[in-house]
């Protein structure tokens, strides 16, 4: 019995890509999910947040602890006290990185993700929102190491909606991402 090399090589390599495809098909729709659901839950808290100051001039006195007490956060965020992602990172609500009680006459909030693994900022960025989502996104800015990178629809550098290769260039572990509302 002669065995032919040539086809034993082929069929290992077809083996190898059979089982790559079929560990993709199964790990890739996984991963996929959890940044829909973290990218619907950061849609419905900016419009609870929206609905809830909807006939208010400003959104004076908004901040992380607001949304708790008014509950107008999406009911799996809430863990132990704390506003938490589904990524299971925290979430703050306010003005810029640190989420500063929101004053008097001011048009905008932030939403800040502290924390981010550089997959998860990376997800988080280039996941799918609706376009009444990003019609009431100014901006947003990643933050790494004190320094920050703001991306903006006017911008030419920085342009609104974030490329895959800007966020793989701007996402770090350790990242936090804020989401400039108005």
């Amino acid at each position: 019995m002669k065995i032919n090399l040539k086809n034993n090589k082929r069929m290992v390599i077809v083996c190898c890509l059979l089982l790559i495809s079929m560990a993709t098909l199964f790990v890739w729709p996984k991963s996929n999910k959890e940044y829909i659901v973290a990218a619907q839950e950061l849609m419905d808290l900016t419009a609870n947040i929206r609905t809830y100051f909807q006939h208010r001039p400003d959104f004076w006195g908004l901040n992380t602890q607001m949304v708790l007490d008014k509950k107008l956060h999406t009911h799996t965020m809430l863990r132990n006290g704390i506003l938490l992602s589904s990524l299971g990172n925290q979430v703050l609500i306010g003005k810029g990185v640190d989420a500063e009680i929101i004053m008097p006459t001011a048009k905008s909030f932030d939403v800040v993700y502290k924390n981010l693994t550089k997959k998860q900022c990376m997800g988080l960025l280039l996941a799918e929102y609706d376009q009444k989502f990003w019609l009431s996104i100014s901006g947003l800015s990643i933050v790494f190491k004190q320094k920050e990178v703001l991306f903006s629809w006017a911008d030419k550098e920085h342009k609104l909606p974030i490329t895959r290769a800007a966020a793989k260039k701007f996402c770090h572990n350790g990242a936090t991402v804020v989401w400039h509302n108005e």
